[in-house]
Formats: C-alpha cells, sequence, structure tokens
C-alpha cells in the first residue's frame, strides 16, 4: 500500500488520507459547489425508487431550514438597524444644533480675549506713555541746560558792561563837581522829584474832577473852593444815605408784593388747569383728598359726589347767586356717602390724615315721605335747581328745603320783618336772631362760587383775574426796574462821595505850584550850565552814558529774566522725566512691555502724535476712551451673545436631556457642549455615512 502511494505520488497524483479532503478536491475538479449536491448524486446513484418525488426533494435536495429562528433573526437585525439609523439622525440632529451654538461660543471667547487684550493695553498704556514722555522730558532738560549755559554768558557780557560805564560815570561826576556841577547835580535831583510830584498831583486832580462831575458838583481852582465842596459832600452823603434806605424799603416791599402775585398767578393756574380737566366747581383741595379716597377704596368719584356738584342756581333766578353761595357754601362742599359706603368711607377718613376740614354726610338709601312747604314761594330753596339724574337728588330737595327757606326779600324792611331771611347783597337772618354778612370776597366774584355742575362761568371769573394779576406784575416789574435804577445810582453816587471825602487836603492836588517850583529850578539849572562850557560836555558824557547804563541794564534784565524761566522748564522737565522714571520703575512695567507694539499700532493707526508731554497726555486719553468704547461695545455683543447661547442651550437640553443631565444653559457650560461633538458624536456620524435607512 505505501509502495502504491508512493508510484501515485510520484506520478502527480494527489493522494488523500482521509475523505472530506478528497470530497472537497473532487468537488472542485467536478465543478460541484455545493456538498448537499454532491450527497444527492450519491444517494441518487444508491436508491433503488422514489416512492414521492417531493418528499425526495425535500429530504434529499434541500437542507435542513429552521424558519422561525431565522424570522427571529432578521427581526433582530432589522431592530439593530433602525436603532443605528435612529442614532444616525438623533447624531446628526446634535451636531445640527451645537454647529451654530458652538459657533457663538467661539464668538464669545474670542470677544473675551480681545477684551482682555484691551485690559492688558490700558494697563500698559500708562507706561507706554509714560516711557515716551521720559524721554520727551530728558530732551527737554538737555535744551534748557544748554540755552542756560548761553544766557550765563549773556548775563555776565551785560553786567560786565554795566560796572565799566558805572565807573565811567563816577569818575565824570567828580569832574563835574571839580567844575561846580555839585550844585547842577542837586538841581537835576530836585527837578526830577519836583516833577514826579507833579505828575501825582495832576493824575489826583483829574480824578477828582470826574468824582466832581460825576457827582454833579463844581470843580475847584483853590483852596476856598476845595473847602466849600468839602461841605458839600458831607451833605450830599447824608441825603444819599436816605435816598438808598428809602429806596431799599421800597424794594423790600415790592419784592414781598411779587412773591405774593407770583403765588396767586401760581394758584390760578393751578385753578385753572384743574378746572379745564372736570366740571365741577369744587375747590381744588377738597377734590383732592376724594380722589384719594376714591382710588384706595376703589370707588368712582361720581358715587361720591360733593353737594355743590349737584346744585345750582336757576339760569332766570341769577340775582340771588351771591347769595345762595353765601348761604350754602358750607353745604356744598360736603360729600354725600351713600348708606352702603359709609363704614368703609369712615373707616379710610379716620386713618388718614386730610390736609384740609372734610364735611360729609350719610345719605340713607330709604327716605321718608317729604311734605310739600307751603307758603313758600320766596324761599331761597325755590330759586334752586338739583340734578334729576341723580340718586341723591331726593335727600338734597328735602335738605334744601330745610337749609335754604330763608325768605329772598328786596327791602330791608322786608328782612327785619321776616323770620328767616336773606338779602341780594349777602346779609343772612337766621333763627334765635343771629345775622351774618361774610364780605370776605366779592359777592359777585364767580372765582369762589362752588355751586352747579359746569364750571365755565368760574373759569371766565378766574381767566379775568388771571390778567388782572398779569397785569399787575408786569406794573411791579416796571416799578422795580425803576426803583432798582434809583437804587444803583444812590449806590453809586454813595461811593463816589465817598472817595471824594478821601481826599482832605487841596496840597494833594495843587500841580500849579509844582509847575511854578520846577519852572525856578529849571531856570538856575540853566544859569549855571550857560557858566562853563567844560560842564556842559560833562553833563552831556553823562547823559549818554546813563542811556547806556540803563540799554545794558534792560539787557542784563531780560538775560536774567530768560534764565529765570528756563531754569524752571529745567527744573519742571526734570521733576517730569524722574516722575516718568519712577513709572517705569513699578514692578508692572516689565510685563507692559509686552503691548508696546500693539500700542504703537494703535497710536499710527490713529495718527496720533506724541512730540511733546501735552500731546502724550491727549493721546493718552484719546486711547483710553477708544479702548474703552471698544470694551463696551464688545461687552454689549458678549451679553448678547451670552442670552443667545443660553437659549439655544436651553434647547438644546430641552430635546436632549439624557445627554445634557450634568450640564446647565449658561457660556460656563461651552466646554461641556463642546465635548460632546469632539467624543461620540463624531464617530456615531462616520457610521452614518456608511449606513442607509431601513427598508
Amino acid at each position: 500500500m505505501r509502495a502504491l502511494k508512493k508510484r501515485l505520488e510520484a506520478g502527480d497524483v494527489r493522494v488523500h488520507k482521509t475523505f472530506p479532503p478528497y470530497s472537497k478536491d473532487f468537488r472542485r475538479r467536478m465543478g460541484i459547489e455545493s456538498e448537499q449536491a454532491l450527497e444527492l448524486f450519491h444517494q441518487t446513484v444508491s436508491m433503488k425508487s422514489v416512492g414521492s418525488l417531493d418528499e425526495f426533494v425535500r429530504s434529499h435536495m434541500l437542507e435542513p431550514f429552521d424558519a422561525a429562528a431565522m424570522t427571529d433573526n432578521i427581526v433582530s437585525h432589522f431592530d439593530a438597524l433602525t436603532t443605528t439609523y435612529n442614532s444616525v439622525q438623533r447624531a446628526r440632529a446634535q451636531i445640527e444644533a451645537l454647529t451654530p451654538l458652538l459657533e457663538d461660543c467661539d464668538a464669545y471667547e474670542g470677544l473675551a480675549a480681545r477684551i482682555e487684550e484691551a485690559d492688558g493695553q490700558q494697563a500698559a498704556l500708562r507706561y507706554f506713555i509714560a516711557q515716551r514722555t521720559s524721554a520727551l522730558h530728558e530732551a527737554q532738560r538737555a535744551e534748557a541746560e544748554r540755552m542756560l549755559a548761553r544766557l550765563e554768558g549773556e548775563k555776565k557780557t551785560a553786567k560786565d558792561e554795566l560796572e565799566r560805564l558805572r565807573d565811567q560815570e563816577r569818575r565824570w561826576e567828580l569832574q563835574r563837581e571839580g567844575l561846580g556841577g555839585g550844585r547842577l547835580g542837586e538841581l537835576e535831583r530836585q527837578i526830577e522829584e519836583t516833577e514826579q510830584q507833579r505828575a501825582a498831583q495832576e493824575k489826583r486832580a483829574r480824578q477828582h474832577a470826574t468824582l466832581l462831575e460825576q457827582a454833579e458838583l463844581a470843580p475847584v481852582t483853590d483852596q476856598a473852593q476845595f473847602t466849600d465842596r468839602l461841605e458839600e459832600v458831607a451833605r450830599a452823603q447824608h441825603d444819599v444815605a436816605g435816598t438808598t434806605q428809602e429806596t431799599r424799603t421800597a424794594l423790600e416791599t415790592l419784592a414781598v408784593e411779587a412773591a405774593q402775585l407770583k403765588q396767586r398767578a401760581e394758584d390760578l393756574n393751578a385753578d385753572l388747569i384743574s378746572l379745564r380737566s372736570r366740571r365741577s366747581n369744587i375747590p381744588r383741595k377738597q377734590l383732592e383728598v376724594r380722589a384719594r379716597l376714591s382710588r384706595e377704596l376703589g370707588i368712582e368719584d361720581s358715587a361720591l359726589p360733593f353737594a355743590g356738584e349737584l346744585i345750582q342756581v336757576r339760569d332766570e333766578e341769577q340775582a340771588w347767586a351771591g347769595a345762595a353761595e353765601r348761604l350754602l357754601r358750607g353745604f356744598a362742599v360736603s360729600l354725600l356717602v351713600p348708606g352702603d359706603q359709609y363704614a368703609r368711607v369712615s373707616d379710610w377718613i379716620n386713618d388718614h390724615h386730610l390736609g384740609t376740614k372734610l364735611v360729609y354726610f350719610r345719605v340713607p338709601e330709604k327716605l321718608p315721605p317729604r311734605r310739600l312747604p307751603t307758603g313758600a314761594s320766596m324761599a331761597l330753596f325755590t330759586k334752586l335747581e338739583v340734578r334729576e339724574d341723580s340718586p341723591f337728588a331726593p335727600w338734597l330737595a328735602g335738605e334744601l328745603e330745610r337749609r335754604a327757606s330763608h325768605a329772598c326779600v328786596p327791602t330791608m324792611e322786608d328782612f327785619r320783618h321776616a323770620e328767616l331771611a336773606i338779602t341780594a347783597q349777602g346779609l343772612i337772618k337766621g333763627t334765635r336772631g343771629r345775622h351774618e354778612k361774610n364780605d370776605t370776597t366779592r359777592i359777585d366774584d364767580r372765582s369762589t362760587y362752588v355751586l352747579g355742575w359746569t364750571n365755565q362761568a368760574k373759569i371766565d371769573a378766574l381767566l379775568d383775574q388771571a390778567g388782572r394779576v398779569h397785569g399787575a406784575q408786569r406794573e411791579m416789574d416796571e416799578k422795580r426796574r425803576t426803583l432798582g435804577a434809583a437804587y444803583e445810582d444812590a449806590i453809586s453816587r454813595d461811593k463816589v462821595l465817598d472817595r471824594l471825602t478821601a481826599m482832605v487836603d487841596y496840597s494833594e492836588i495843587d500841580w500849579p505850584s509844582a509847575v511854578r517850583r520846577i519852572t525856578e529850578l529849571t531856570a538856575e539849572k540853566q544859569r549855571l550850565q550857560a557858566a562853563s562850557n567844560d560842564l556842559d560836555e560833562l553833563t552831556r558824557r553823562l547823559t549818554e552814558t546813563a542811556d547806556e547804563i540803563a540799554e545794558q541794564g534792560a539787557a542784563y534784565e531780560k538775560a536774567s529774566q530768560s534764565w529765570g524761566r528756563v531754569d524752571g522748564e529745567r527744573d519742571a522737565a526734570e521733576r517730569a522725566r524722574d516722575e516718568a522714571r519712577a513709572v517705569l520703575d513699578e514692578p508692572a512695567a516689565g510685563a507692559a512691555q509686552a503691548h508696546f507694539p500693539a500700542l504703537e499700532q494703535r497710536l499710527n493707526t490713529a495718527r496720533l502724535a506724541c512730540r511733546t508731554a501735552q500731546e502724550c497726555a491727549q493721546t493718552e486719553t484719546r486711547l483710553r476712551e477708544e479702548m474703552t468704547a471698544h470694551k463696551h461695545r464688545w461687552a454689549k455683543e458678549q451679553t448678547r451673545l451670552a442670552q443667545t447661547i443660553a437659549a439655544q442651550m436651553s434647547s438644546f437640553r430641552t430635546t436632549y436631556q439624557v445627554e445634557t443631565s450634568e450640564l446647565d444653559a449658561s457660556v460656563a457650560s461651552a466646554p461641556g457642549y463642546r465635548a460632546l461633538t469632539s467624543s461620540s458624536l463624531p464617530t456615531t456620524c462616520r457610521a452614518s455615512r456608511t449606513s442607509s435607512a431601513p427598508t
């Protein structure tokens, strides 16, 4: 067997030790793909007969098949594929939602970086400017040193020349004294002093003459007139003091009256504004109390009327309007409270400080039958009418019959015989012999009327009063201007008189005497000069030398002043340089230099100069304001972005609660949202690109 196997292998025959490899090789050579087909071939060759073809095919041609297991496997794979597809779609939706959110987060962080950089540049700006100003002040100091050296030379030259000229002047003065020049020098000194005295006296004389003219007094030319003017000035001062006091008192009185008129005008204006906004004639203070009460209790104003708002004098009886106002004013400004609101209104009034007097009546819901009065055709209540659409009308009618039952009498004879009476002039006769007439205001002054449910007549009366008040104010302003001018004139005249009294000696203004003295001294000097030609020459030389001394003195003074100014500038530049260097020596200056290139770029972009210390200060202010404005704008944009980001995060968290359970809706959580895209989401999305939806 082994020998046969060797011969076969030597003849390029493939020998198999077991059947499976042989079967596989056989199928490959015969082109049989399935092992089941080979098995079917073997069974077909070996079978004797076929009872049922279907059974034969099912048993020998088809492989065993578990349909239930295969169905479960297909369903399971389908569910897994659906879950994967849904996960991919969810991941895509998350990325689409996160992309704009993270872009806004990047923009927010970019703004934060820009703000931080601007803060750094602002902090470094002080050191940047200090570096510039330090160099500028050092240059100024060096230039001042050079200028001081030059001025020092000019001072020395002028000083040496002055000393030479003064030595020469002293030598020539000694020579002149040897020629009789001592008296000449004395004369020149006296002439100079007298000339100065004359100039001062003439100046005071002109001032004195101007003051006399302002005081409306005659000028003076001698001692006697001067003495007379002093007496006139004393009398004028007494008169001016009286005038000043009178005008001051008048102005103070006018100020009080003007304040009263102003207050009256303001009250009239307030009343007119109030009247135009309503139809009631009731005073403003009472209406304000009712408005507070109604507002806090939630009651309509019309539910709490004043009696005067529901009563008015009949059109044909207007002659008795003033008398009705006198008699019923107190009742007219009384508040009418319905029974169902009585408790609430009473509690409120008791608990509040009203700031004014308030009378109110409780009006019952049911009234007893009212008996019609007899023989009352002349009674005042017959000349009145009550607003019929008011629920208080029956109660008011009864009250008027009781309160206004006075007979309206045309004569005092009728007045004396009547039990209760009233005249058209407002004289009231009451019970138990009581008589009253209140003339604190005119009886025909409709601005004080309170009866009626229309107020046009009261508005017209107040407008008329306002016109008269404004006219009085104009007259008072004109009078005040006149008195003010008179007062200012009196004050000015008093000041002039005070200055006149300061001059008590005529010699203070007697400049003609000084002129005469100068003439005498000049004549004597001319006589001495005429006696000697050498003296004239020395005098000429002394004059020229004096002029040169004055010129050199001016040059020395100018150089000294310039030296002092430049010395001050040098010291100031040195101090400013040291201050700038002290700033640069601070610990933070080293770190600030990292921002200097950016600040230099800002300086060039804004086209700002820094050639002087003043320009540097202006540049610092300009750059600081510019950076502050930029930071403010970026901060506003940050705030807007933060709100947008928070809204997007809230929406995202609402949609994806599981993924964001540990995140909140704030910019601080941006790293967490960014981590969602950098970890699980990209892997899922890559898988989604190669997957398709289930069918």
